[in-house]
């Protein structure tokens, strides 16, 4: 696999390897588990009636704050 062209024989070679799909779904899970807390659990805390539209809504507003002060910070993305 040190070829300076892409292959499809490496790609065969990377689905073979057993890291490879266990990897892929972690990432696959971790986005959509990240959105879903990020965006949408707000919205159910609302609809619960455990607090106002205001309050669910600042829960968003910290975590888009922490990612901005993050990429700031740190000079990536």
């Amino acid at each position: 696999m040190n070829a300076k062209t892409w292959d499809l024989t490496q790609a065969k070679a990377l689905f073979t390897t057993p890291t490879f799909i266990p990897y892929t779904l972690i990432w696959i899970c971790h986005g959509i588990g990240g959105w879903g807390i990020t965006l949408v659990l707000p919205t159910v805390i609302f609809d619960l009636g455990i607090t106002d539209t205001a309050r669910t809504q600042l829960m968003t507003i910290v975590r888009l704050y922490l990612n901005i002060y993050n990429v700031t910070n740190t000079n990536t993305i």
